[in-house]
């Protein structure tokens, strides 16, 4: 088993060591503009080669300069209750396939075709007395580096996702276009819309004190 560990609280702009702390393996680094997120890299710490990246708002994956569409590596299972962080992923019809979920704050990535779990990420905790938890991810000591930087890719993704979705919003809401009112200043709320959703337009409304905005939560 191979496991890293995120220095940072912020997964997708942090040094990913390896499991003795000691060396750094990799890094994350994440470009975006005020409304929404550019691309994430992640590079090797020795090279400072890119190894992989994900274009967010071309909705695509990147390794070793092939670029690959979310769309079409990714599958929602139907009909599951819990189903909203549960995918299915595939780099291409001559990779494994591997089933994603989210349970008891952690991500289990499951090769269908042998039932073994090729991977485990889990998520930053914080603590009331005792120190926090950092964010980590161990691999299968067998998976290959491609399939492991896919996964990397998958998982930083989908933990990045979970986050940006509030708690207080339902999880069936988050691909529709949703009109909020903000009492707050455009300044808060273009902070705010940088974490949490897609800002599409924004307007003043019949009081000065408040901004209506159309979102698409991510």
């Amino acid at each position: 088993m191979t496991t890293y560990i995120f220095e940072s609280e912020d997964i997708l702009k942090s040094r990913i060591l390896d499991s003795s702390y000691s060396e750094t393996i990799m890094s994350t680094s994440t470009t975006s503009n005020i409304l929404y997120r550019k691309a994430t890299v992640i590079e090797d710490a020795v090279s400072h080669r890119t190894l992989a990246s994900i274009n967010w708002s071309a909705k695509a994956f990147e390794i070793s300069g092939m670029s690959k569409k979310v769309s079409g590596m990714k599958t929602k299972p139907g009909g599951l209750k819990d189903s909203n962080w549960k995918r299915t992923w595939q780099w291409d019809p001559s990779s494994p396939l591997f089933n994603v979920e989210y349970r008891h704050r952690k991500w289990t990535v499951t090769n269908t075709s042998t039932g073994k779990i090729s991977a485990v990420f889990k998520s930053y905790a914080r603590h009331t007395v005792a120190k926090p938890d950092p964010a980590h991810v161990t691999f299968a000591k067998d998976l290959p580096d491609m399939e492991q930087l896919f996964l990397l890719m998958v998982l930083l993704r989908m933990e990045a996702r979970r986050l940006d979705t509030d708690t207080n919003q339902p999880q069936d809401q988050s691909r529709q276009w949703t009109v909020v009112r903000f009492s707050s200043s455009i300044e808060g709320l273009m902070s705010y819309a940088d974490k949490h959703f897609f800002l599409q337009s924004y307007g003043e409304t019949e009081s000065s004190s408040q901004h209506a905005v159309q979102v698409e939560f991510r």
